[in-house]
């Protein structure tokens, strides 16, 4: 089948020498062996349940339904689904290229002389099954997912170029000694497919010469591709009919993940907006910069998820109501049973949570975020804009908390007009000239400005000193993601948050305020982030060129352009809110303390005073109790 080369050195294989095409086959051959008989056996029963026309071809349409769960355009796309739906459906158009390119491995190059035929098989399915599921590692452990996931997409969007492909050409592979001299040249090419050290295969591992640095990704397409992942990845695991009513549910907030995805993009590029789209390009290395924020683990790991919940999905053929589904995995998690007690906000949406989980997913937090493990504590629309509103709602919680802040950036009529703005403007020190552009060219004046800030520890009255640990991490969400890690050291020891309820507010990454009868004064650290006492103004501070002796708590920028920028967000505050953190036992046992809270305060409320004796009269004069007041708590 291949010819031996002889070799003086005495080792446990031989070189070969065989066609390009049949190395093709072998490799294919190779990765489908990856995957189990069972889930070889679920992908060809649910091909064949889509290939409609009988040629063995897999549609962009056929492959929207094994993506979307089984899921037709009828049963999600309704009238006012979304003005962007076309961008929806160009994903699976993307995803289905991708894996036609990724089905020519180990010869990438082979894609670009296809010329539009992106026909796609069972064969080049279940390769990408075997990539994105992580088995690949296991015939080459040197393999980059994330590089192949951006070159077949790129290579996929590329108009093709016509190359000749020549299969006749010969390469050398590293194959394994035969056990017995009875095995000869008609060697089982299963048998030989396993034999061969892929991991030794010059071609894969130069990715057959493709020039990787000159792909790109239209900024528009890239676009489309993170809302996706952002959407698919908050799903849940639970009853298949279950999913499948919130993965609808979700497709209907379509355009709610477009612009969720934007800010991700300019965290790769940060001059990217919702007008240059089209016209900008992104390359891989700038994509891979992005891994302060997630984003290239979090591609990998959404089409892991693809592949476990579309692909590989088994689904019983029972009713409806009593529809199952299980993983083709040995060791797969229990599927989620309990209610989430988690209902969207104005502020807080599922896009926004698959953003945070995203950002603090390379963090060291210790906790992941997902609308399972999330119950609102505070609301400033529900409760009110007042620090002692947020202290009664959130110093119960002791676990962690979310805390999101969201408004728009301060107008120079503010400045000028608002005595409350000009007062804390005046207790927090300045760093930019009054003349001074305090703007980058990234900054827009009319800017929405989101930040979340994630805090292990739980919350504390702190007029004389921090609290905290090294995992409290600021993220900032609009108009542009980024995520500030708190800086390591056994001086500071993760004492960078206070919250004043003296009249000085909450800080991240400050130094204690001084608030005295003549003095009042903030001390920002140089990456901080201070809320004033009223709720109403917020400033993000990033001064990492600031020759002051301002104490950094917080490391700087995760992009590198503006990690050496100093640069300001100051806004006024329209949404505020604290989430607890925790897993559903816990979230369902504070639940259950605060309604034995509530009934306990009921209760005291109806207790008959008229017996207390001289007691009554003393909680008359302490105002607590009387003509016009009930009882309170004593």
């Amino acid at each position: 089948m291949g010819q031996a080369t002889s070799s003086h050195k005495e080792t446990d294989h031989v070189q070969e020498d065989h066609l390009k095409l049949e190395l093709h086959f072998l490799f294919q051959l190779r990765l489908t062996q990856l995957l189990g008989p069972d889930e070889l056996a679920i992908l060809s029963e649910r091909l064949l349940k889509y290939d409609t026309d009988g040629k063995g071809f897999i549609s962009t349409g056929y492959l929207e339904r094994l993506c979307l769960l089984g899921l037709s355009r009828d049963e999600f796309a309704k009238e006012d689904f979304s003005s962007n739906r076309g961008s929806f459906y160009n994903v699976f158009q993307s995803i289905h290229d991708s894996f036609v390119v990724l089905s020519q491995l180990p010869f990438l190059n082979d894609s670009m002389s296809m010329l539009g035929d992106k026909n796609l098989d069972l064969k080049g399915v279940a390769m990408a099954a075997a990539i994105f599921s992580g088995k690949l590692s296991k015939i080459w452990p040197q393999s980059d997912v994330f590089t192949l996931l951006f070159v077949s997409l790129a290579v996929g969007l590329t108009e093709m170029i016509e190359k000749n492909s020549q299969p006749q050409m010969s390469y050398s592979v590293d194959v394994l000694k035969a056990l017995s001299e009875h095995e000869g040249d008609n060697l089982d090419p299963a048998i030989l497919s396993k034999r061969i050290r892929w991991r030794t295969f010059e071609s894969l591992n130069n990715l057959d010469d493709l020039d990787v640095q000159s792909l790109s990704l239209a900024a528009s397409e890239l676009l489309h591709l993170v809302a996706f992942f952002l959407l698919f990845s908050s799903l849940t695991p639970k009853a298949h009919h279950l999913m499948r009513k919130e993965l609808v549910e979700k497709i209907q907030q379509w355009d709610l993940y477009l612009q969720s995805a934007l800010p991700v993009l300019r965290a790769i590029d940060p001059t990217i907006n919702d007008r240059n789209l089209k016209s900008k390009s992104v390359y891989l290395e700038q994509l891979r910069c992005s891994e302060g924020v997630g984003l290239p683990a979090f591609m990998v790991r959404t089409m892991l998820l693809l592949v476990k919940f579309g692909l590989l999905l088994l689904v019983s053929e029972t009713s409806e109501n009593e529809r199952g589904m299980q993983f083709v995995e040995s060791k797969s998690k229990k599927v989620t049973t309990a209610k989430s007690l988690f209902a969207e906000t104005r502020l807080t949406k599922y896009s926004t949570i698959s953003t945070i989980a995203m950002a603090l997913s390379t963090q060291e937090v210790g906790a992941e975020i997902s609308s399972e493990n999330l119950i609102e504590l505070y609301s400033g629309s529900k409760s009110g804009f007042s620090i002692r509103s947020l202290e009664l709602k959130i110093f119960k919680w002791q676990a962690a908390t979310l805390l999101l802040v969201s408004g728009k950036r301060i107008k120079q009529k503010t400045m000028e007009t608002n005595r409350r703005y000009q007062t804390f403007d005046l207790e927090y020190p300045r760093y930019f000239r009054s003349n001074e552009n305090r703007h980058r060219d990234w900054q827009a004046s009319n800017d929405t400005i989101t930040y979340a800030v994630y805090l292990n520890h739980p919350w504390v009255n702190s007029n004389k000193s921090n609290f905290g640990d090294e995992s409290t991490t600021i993220i900032s969400l609009q108009p542009r993601l980024d995520v500030f890690t708190s800086r390591k050291s056994l001086v500071l020891g993760g004492k960078l948050v206070y919250f004043n309820n003296l009249g000085m507010g909450l800080g991240f990454g400050n130094e204690q305020p001084i608030n005295k009868n003549t003095s009042r004064k903030y001390l920002p650290g140089s990456i901080s982030f201070t809320i004033e006492a009223n709720l109403e103004f917020a400033i993000f501070r990033h001064l990492p060129g600031s020759s002051s002796s301002a104490s950094q708590f917080f490391n700087t920028s995760k992009d590198a352009t503006i990690a050496s920028q100093d640069y300001e967000d100051r806004f006024t505050i329209t949404d505020l809110e604290v989430w607890g953190v925790g897993l559903m036992k816990e979230l369902e046992e504070q639940k259950k303390q605060w309604e034995w809270e509530e009934k306990q305060a009921l209760a005291r409320q109806s207790v008959n005073i008229r017996n207390l004796g001289e007691d009554r009269a003393f909680l008359e004069m302490a105002g607590l109790v009387g003509n016009h007041a009930g009882g309170g708590s004593m």
